[in-house]
């Protein structure tokens, strides 16, 4: 009798074959998503228009997914055939579902659908769905390297069928964003990082929301201060009369667009004293390399001195003193940064001699 019929391949030799055979596609998704994680990551913080290609790598990465899935959901269909083991079983259909979850999301989100859950924009469940999937992916990967002791290791025609995919993906991106722009769509006017416009010009109207969801209690301007302290000759304290009409300092008024990471943007008109006069009012020292700008809640960010001079310390918007929800009696306008680095309910500020990269990337206080 022949060899083959007196042992019967084992459902792990099986498995180890069947996954030797999809390889390439466990390899181009985990890669895929890697790069998804980055170029997310990297463009909910670029504000500026030369960073705009990250957003559209994001695209084409995420079509190029779409382009995989159909054999690895053969797959993971297949690995159901099998018995359980001691690996989860349906970690791979998971998977699947997770990555259609996440695409579909970010799909809708940029195709206009602004409906949310529960007070939470599908932007933001698309950005927590996506690090979900990178996690489950990378011990997806980390399982199968350690029970068959396979790489995933790159060969000629595995990178022929990454670059495939890739291709696939910029055409679909190419062919959508066409369609969009011949019908008008609501993606067809999003702005550079991807969000859609909101209450432009309508003073107080835009949306609050918050990084952390921050929500003070109101303050009293007549009682509140804005300190400027750190690498200064004459640390001082300023009354909000100081930063207003009539007071200590010239009062401009600037038009600049905040656009916020929960995937909205709003034109507005700004009302305020610029950062670089009050800064030179406190005499800068020539150490000076970055400047802290800190709410009342703690939150603060840290940006470059040759950044911040021509920032706007802002009291109203639209000619309207701004509310409590959007940071009175003092926000800060830094135009060319996302709406986080936007630092509302301001209270002080710091000159540093450290660098501006010296805080994490995203603010987590």
């Amino acid at each position: 009798m022949r060899e083959g019929l007196l042992h019967p391949p084992s459902y792990r030799h099986l498995a180890y074959k069947e996954t030797m055979r999809h390889r390439w596609a466990n390899t181009s998704l985990l890669l895929l998503v890697l790069a998804e994680v980055a170029t997310g990551a990297f463009g909910l913080a670029a504000g500026a228009s030369n960073r705009a290609f990250l957003n559209d790598l994001h695209a084409v990465f995420s079509f190029g997914i779409v382009a995989i899935l159909g054999w690895k959901t053969a797959l993971a269909i297949g690995s159901l055939k099998r018995p359980a083991g001691t690996r989860p079983r349906y970690l791979s259909l998971v998977l699947a579902a997770l990555l259609l979850a996440t695409l579909g999301l970010g799909f809708w989100w940029s195709n206009g659908v602004f409906a949310d859950i529960s007070g939470t924009s599908l932007l933001t469940i698309h950005i927590w769905l996506g690090l979900a999937t990178a996690a489950i992916i990378l011990y997806h990967a980390w399982a199968y390297t350690r029970r068959f002791r396979i790489g995933y290791s790159a060969d000629r025609r595995s990178a022929l069928r990454l670059m495939t995919a890739l291709a696939a993906g910029a055409a679909a991106w190419g062919v959508s964003e066409g369609i969009g722009n011949a019908l008008d769509t609501p993606a067809s006017r999003r702005r550079f990082t991807g969000s859609h416009e909101r209450a432009s010009f309508k003073g107080n109207a835009f949306p609050t929301t918050s990084w952390l969801n921050d929500n003070p209690r109101f303050i009293d301007p007549n009682r509140w201060e804005l300190t400027v302290t750190g690498e200064v000759s004459t640390p001082l304290v300023l009354s909000l009369a100081e930063l207003r009409e009539g007071g200590r300092f010239e009062v401009v008024e600037a038009t600049e667009t905040l656009d916020c990471t929960s995937g909205w943007y709003s034109t507005q008109v700004w009302t305020g004293v610029r950062v670089g006069d009050v800064l030179d009012a406190a005499g800068i020292e020539p150490d000076t390399r970055s400047v802290s700008f800190v709410s009342r809640t703690g939150f603060s960010r840290r940006m470059p001195y040759g950044d911040v001079r021509g920032y706007i310390l802002a009291t109203h918007v639209g000619g309207e003193p701004i509310s409590h929800r959007h940071g009175a009696p003092l926000r800060l306008v830094a135009p060319g940064r996302r709406g986080f680095e936007w630092v509302k309910w301001l209270a002080a500020i710091n000159a540093n001699s450290s660098p501006s990269w010296l805080q994490w990337p995203f603010p987590i206080e």
